[in-house]
């Protein structure tokens, strides 16, 4: 009795373990992930010389990268790794000019192509 139970645990063990390594995909079949990217400001009006944090949040299929032009002639970018779905976190800049920027954070696909989000912030 014991062996019978040791093969029930073992493949108990091995169909739960080939099951937790799947993710979930729009579009399972062909296991493509959307394009898309969203924005968000912890605030939209700073002093100069205050930093501003944004948040991003992209997704696609083969993603190369994000990019963040500030709207001042600075661009900073974030490379993906191999094989990302999904990426996000904190981005965070300073203006030296009194002004409004707008904000464009662009992702871009091996597959898909690109998509951006835009953010406006006031600079005083």
């Amino acid at each position: 009795m014991q062996s019978n139970l040791s093969q029930w645990t073992r493949l108990l063990a091995i169909l739960l373990l080939s099951g937790a390594s799947g993710s979930c995909l729009e579009g399972d079949v062909t296991g493509v992930r959307p394009i898309g990217i969203s924005l968000t400001a912890e605030a939209t009006s700073a002093a100069v010389g205050q930093s501003v944090t944004l948040r991003f949040e992209a997704t696609g299929t083969d993603m190369l990268g994000v990019l963040f032009d500030w709207g001042d002639d600075v661009v900073d970018s974030v490379t993906a790794g191999e094989q990302v779905l999904e990426m996000s976190g904190p981005m965070t800049h300073t203006w030296g000019s009194v002004g409004t920027y707008v904000v464009t954070g662009t992702v871009e696909t091996a597959r898909l192509g690109v998509a951006s989000d835009e953010v406006t912030i006031r600079i005083n």
